[in-house]
C-alpha cells in the first residue's frame, strides 16, 4: 500500500509490460485524475526522453523503496516498523511547525497497519504507548508525532 501525493503517477507498469495491474488504487479525498492508453504512453517515451527518465526515476525510487521495506520487514520489530511508518507518512504528508508534525490524512488502522507491515491488534498496542507517552496524538481530522519526545 502506498499513498499518493497530488501530482503523482501510478499504474505505469502495467503500461510498460503488458500485463495487468498489480494493485486497486482509490482516493482519499475529492480528485482529478488522467489516463493514457498503452499505445499512447509509449508513443509518449518514445518523443520525450525527459519524461521517460522521469518515469525510470521514479520507478527506481519505488524499488529502493521496496527493498527498504523487505529489509524492515525482515530485521524491524513491529514497534520499529510501526514507528517509522508514521514518520515515513509525517516526511511526506506532513507540516511542521517545531518538533510537532502534523499529518491531516485520513487513514483508518487497518490502513496504516497495511502501511507497517503489522496486525492491527499489534499497531493498536503501539499505538496506545506512543499516545500514553504523548508521542502520536490522534484526532478525527490528523495526527499529530511529537519527535521531541519520540527520542
Amino acid at each position: 500500500m502506498s499513498i499518493c501525493k497530488s501530482g503523482e503517477s501510478f499504474g505505469e507498469l502495467s503500461l510498460i509490460d503488458g500485463k495487468p495491474r498489480s494493485a486497486s488504487a482509490q482516493t482519499l479525498e475529492d480528485s482529478v485524475l488522467l489516463t493514457l492508453t498503452g499505445q499512447n504512453f509509449l508513443k509518449l517515451l518514445r518523443t520525450h526522453f525527459d519524461i521517460t527518465l522521469g518515469i525510470m526515476q521514479e520507478l527506481s525510487s519505488r524499488l529502493r523503496d521496496t527493498n527498504q521495506q523487505v529489509f524492515d520487514l525482515t530485521f524491524l520489530d513491529a514497534r520499529m516498523r510501526v514507528i517509522k511508518s508514521l514518520i515515513k507518512m509525517a516526511n511526506k504528508h506532513g507540516l511542521r511547525n517545531g518538533n510537532t508534525i502534523t499529518i491531516k490524512l485520513v487513514l483508518n488502522f487497518d490502513e496504516i497497519s497495511q502501511l507497517a507491515g503489522v496486525q492491527k491488534v499489534t499497531l493498536m498496542q503501539v499505538i496506545r504507548d506512543l499516545e500514553e507517552k504523548q508521542i502520536l496524538i490522534i484526532s478525527s481530522s490528523d495526527f499529530k508525532l511529537d519527535l521531541a519526545k519520540l527520542r
